[in-house]
């Protein structure tokens, strides 16, 4: 797992910098880029666009491995997904 986007996530979900959710969170990227690839996007890890999708999709995942979830997340979801996967 490549730690600069590691970091960005992290960042994204507003997470500490310290590396005690490391495991789970970079778990939850590796399942959002195949989520991803699954849905037809060649995952380019430079392109802000991938970035954020990969970000909101993990954090998607960790907020709902807690009972989080908001259906509204999924509308934005999948708008850039259908964009990016273009």
């Amino acid at each position: 797992m490549e730690e600069k986007l590691l970091s960005y996530v992290k960042s994204y979900m507003k997470l500490d910098d310290e590396d005690e959710e490391d495991t789970l969170v970079s778990s939850l990227i590796l399942s959002s880029k195949i989520y991803l690839s699954n849905a037809g996007v060649k995952v380019d890890e430079n392109n802000e666009l991938h970035k954020l999708a990969i970000a909101m999709l993990t954090s998607q995942r960790y907020e709902d491995r807690l009972g989080k979830l908001t259906s509204n997340n999924n509308f934005i979801i999948n708008s850039l997904i259908t964009q990016i996967s273009r």
